[in-house]
């Protein structure tokens, strides 16, 4: 059976209900499942938040007790330094039979590590500099500085 042409088929009317009464519910449905979804991000991240919350807590409290314990490891370690200080000027003491050659070594060994330890924090201040990033953003402000000059050259 055929059906002239600007005419509906019979069955078309009650395709055309149907369809209009699934669309709500599948748009109802695509809510649900939304809000659902909504619900469970918005669980997560307050779960999440506590998480954070208690994990602030625990290293506040480990930080003061690791500063407390660097205190404490101060002066053991400059004990430590003047002992081993002592050992070297010992050593050139022993090897030379000099006192003065004896202190010479534990002066010396003071100011070799002292000049490592400058040599050392030069390094890192030139690191804090940010020598790359600086680097290329100079690059970066320098083609963008001639990419002007080319646009106004081409308008010109």
């Amino acid at each position: 059976m055929s059906v002239p042409p600007g005419q509906l088929p019979p069955d078309a009317e009650n395709a055309s209900d149907d369809a209009a009464s699934e669309q709500p519910a599948g748009v109802q449905h695509e809510l649900n499942a939304w809000w659902a979804w909504v619900q469970q991000a918005t669980e997560a991240g307050s779960t999440f938040a506590l998480l954070v919350q208690a994990e602030l807590r625990l290293a506040l409290r480990s930080a003061t007790g690791l500063a407390v314990i660097v205190l404490l490891m101060l002066p053991l370690a400059l004990l430590a330094w003047v002992g081993l200080s002592v050992v070297v000027g010992w050593l050139a003491y022993a090897a030379s039979d000099s006192v003065l050659l004896g202190l010479l070594g534990f002066t010396l060994w003071q100011v070799v590590v002292m000049a490592l330890l400058v040599r050392k924090a030069k390094v890192l201040q030139r690191r804090m500099q940010l020598p790359a990033t600086r680097e290329q953003l100079k690059s970066f402000m320098q083609g963008a500085t001639s990419d002007e000059h080319a646009s106004v050259d081409r308008q010109g």
